[in-house]
Order: C-alpha cells, then sequence, then structure tokens
C-alpha cells in the first residue's frame, strides 16, 4: 500500500513516499534552520542521529551551499508554499459551490387542511389550525384542544366518527388487542386526514371525556398548498372554559 512505501522525515516527522526522501530532507532541513527554537537529532551520516543541531548550526552548514543550490531551494519551498494556498482556496470554492444549492433550494409545498374545532352550544369559541394532509387524525385533534383551549390533559376517552369511520382513541387500544377491528373502524392514532378523505365542506361531531361529556364539533374550511411546518394554529375566537 501506499502507507508501505513512505517514511517517517527525521526533521518534520510528516510521512514522505521513499523514492522522495532525499529530495524532501534537504529542502525540510533547510527550512527548519530559519526557525530560532527548534533543536532535533541531526541525521547525517557523520552525526547519524546522535547529536542535537541547533537551527545556528544548521543555518551555517547551509550557508556553506552553493548560491544556485541555495535559490533553488528557495524558489521550491516558494513554489511549495503556492501550491498549498492554491489547494486550500480550491477547497474553500468547492465549500461554497456545495453550499449554494442548499440556500437556494425552495422548500417543498405540500396540501394543507385548514380545520376549524369549535364547542357546541355551551361556549362561542373556536379555533382554526392548519396542518398537512399527512398528520395523524388524533394528533391534529390534540393539538387543537391543547392550543386552541388549553386542554392539555388528552388522556380521556372520546367518540368520533370521520366519513363513516369510527376512530378508537389510542387509550382504548387495549380492548381489541389480539381482536380484529370492526370494518368501519380505525385507530385514530395511526390514520391520517388524507387517509379519511377529510375535504372542505365536511362537518363531523366529536364527544371528549365521558365524564364531562365536552362536545365538540369538527369542520374542514379550505385547503391550501404551503411548507410542511405541522399543525399550526391560524385563528382563534372567544374564551375557552
Amino acid at each position: 500500500t501506499q502507507r508501505d512505501m513512505e517514511v517517517q522525515c527525521n526533521v518534520c516527522a510528516a510521512p514522505v513516499p521513499k523514492s522522495q526522501i532525499f529530495e524532501h530532507l534537504p529542502k525540510c532541513m533547510y527550512a527548519y534552520s530559519l526557525k530560532e527554537d527548534y533543536v532535533f537529532n541531526c541525521p547525517c551520516v557523520q552525526c547519524r542521529g546522535k547529536s542535537p543541531h541547533t537551527p545556528a548550526l544548521l543555518h551555517s552548514y547551509f550557508r556553506q551551499l552553493p548560491a544556485e543550490q541555495r535559490e533553488r531551494m528557495d524558489r521550491q519551498m516558494d513554489q511549495d508554499d503556492s501550491d498549498n494556498e492554491e489547494e486550500d482556496e480550491d477547497e474553500e470554492d468547492e465549500e461554497e459551490v456545495e453550499q449554494v444549492p442548499a440556500k437556494k433550494a425552495k422548500k417543498a409545498m405540500v396540501k394543507h387542511l385548514h380545520v376549524r374545532l369549535s364547542f357546541e352550544r355551551r361556549f362561542k369559541c373556536h379555533v382554526v389550525v392548519k396542518a398537512p394532509i399527512t398528520t395523524i387524525w388524533e394528533n391534529l385533534f390534540a393539538e387543537a384542544l391543547d392550543k386552541g383551549f388549553k386542554f392539555s390533559d388528552f388522556g380521556h376517552l372520546y367518540r368520533a366518527e370521520v366519513n363513516g369511520v369510527d376512530l378508537i382513541p389510542s387509550i382504548n387500544q387495549f380492548e381489541y388487542k389480539g381482536r380484529q377491528l370492526p370494518q368501519n373502524a380505525k385507530y385514530a392514532d395511526k390514520v391520517t386526514l388524507e387517509q379519511l378523505k377529510m375535504k372542505p365542506g365536511q362537518y363531523y361531531g366529536i364527544l371528549f371525556d365521558f365524564g364531562d361529556d365536552w362536545r365538540f364539533s369538527m369542520s374542514v374550511e379550505q385547503e391550501t398548498m404551503e411548507v410542511d411546518e405541522g399543525v399550526k394554529v391560524v385563528d382563534r375566537v372567544g374564551k375557552p372554559p
């Protein structure tokens, strides 16, 4: 593998292809000779890694090299620095290019239903929520009760029928464990608005909490195409009990 063909530079400790080590080492030593506080064990034939050379000694050694060779090494180091800078710029450009589509990408529009939930008879108040048609029906009902009427305790039985489908509350599903559901029944926490074929102009009655008998009416007011933001309250009228 490529890692097997590499050796570690004695000066900078970087992995270098074995075939390039003799080209790399003089340049690396010359570069480190310009540092003021660097000390390493010299790998030259005379020292064989046993003598620590300081930058001053290294610098004096390279000063003895022919001027043409030192200039060539300087140019090579400048070229290496320039190549590294260009690589960094290219990587930054690639990151920017990758980010542009994300910024310009538009969120998908999905079909929403605007559903009105009202108290029947006793209280003149209602809430209108909008939700994607993929919303679970029981989630819609719970969100409307909580955000519209502050009914945070959803742990009660209720009776609801939507387009001929009897909705079984999640709290009551234990009664049907191991039994087949009636043909016209569905679990309220597993069926969506779309599956129930809810459309504008439809009306449904709901009895919530068999002890207090809270009666509600649910109606679909309109259908819109919007960005999916979950269940949101769009209107609230009157003061809930």
